[in-house]
Formats: structure tokens, C-alpha cells, sequence
């Protein structure tokens, strides 16, 4: 019989989505920024994403497919834990990937961004 001391946790064991969404929208909605939970096995488990003006222009034509491999790489790029990485869109906007875990087991991943670094234009 396992012991609830070595039971591995899963993000959804851990997180109350109704009660994290409105502090995520509050950063969001502060920095600007789209936040993104993403649990071990690639799903979306939060998702709060502020429309920006040059990603709904990304949208046309060959657009979303180059966005969704996009999604698709910030969702399965080997993360260590402790280790922050950050991704390049095709178009030059950047996202930040940050480690989420609960008692050194890693749980996902928590994805800021679009952003673009200063001075430069997308």
C-alpha cells in the first residue's frame, strides 16, 4: 500500500483554477501581459491572455499554424526544474517559461508573455 507521504501530486491536485484565475487576471491585466498554467502532460489548465494588436494581425493568412506550433513548443520544451527558459516566436516576441512544482516534484509550467524586448519593434 502507498503512503500519502510518497503520493505524487498532479497541478490539479493543487490548484483551485476559480480562485488563482482572478489574482492571474490582476497581473495580467497590470503588466500587460498574457499568463499561461500549462500541467506536465500539456494542457492548458489557466489561461489569460490580454488581445495584442500584432497578434490578432498574426492571424492571417498561414498566421495560426505558425502560432499554434508556436503554443505547441512552450507546452512540450524540456524544462528543468529551477531552470527559467525563454522561447522566440516567429515574429520576434518572446515568452518565459518558469518551472511550477510542490515539494521538488515538477507539477508544469507557468508561460508569460508575449513580450518584446526593449527598443526593439516587432
Amino acid at each position: 500500500m502507498e503512503s500519502v507521504l510518497d503520493r505524487r501530486f498532479e497541478l490539479s491536485d493543487l490548484l483551485d483554477a476559480a480562485v488563482i484565475g482572478d489574482v492571474v487576471q490582476a497581473a495580467s491585466s497590470c503588466f500587460d501581459l498574457g499568463i499561461t498554467i500549462i500541467d506536465l502532460e500539456g494542457r492548458e489548465t489557466l489561461t489569460v491572455c490580454p488581445d495584442h494588436e500584432f497578434c490578432l494581425s498574426a492571424k492571417g493568412p498561414g498566421g495560426p499554424g505558425r502560432c499554434n506550433e508556436v503554443k505547441a513548443k512552450l507546452a512540450s520544451q524540456p524544462l528543468d526544474e529551477g531552470q527559467v527558459l525563454q522561447i522566440k516566436s516567429f515574429c520576434g516576441l518572446r515568452y518565459a517559461i518558469f518551472p511550477l512544482s510542490y515539494q521538488l516534484d515538477l507539477l508544469g509550467r507557468i508561460v508569460v508573455g508575449p513580450f518584446r524586448d526593449p527598443g526593439t519593434s516587432p
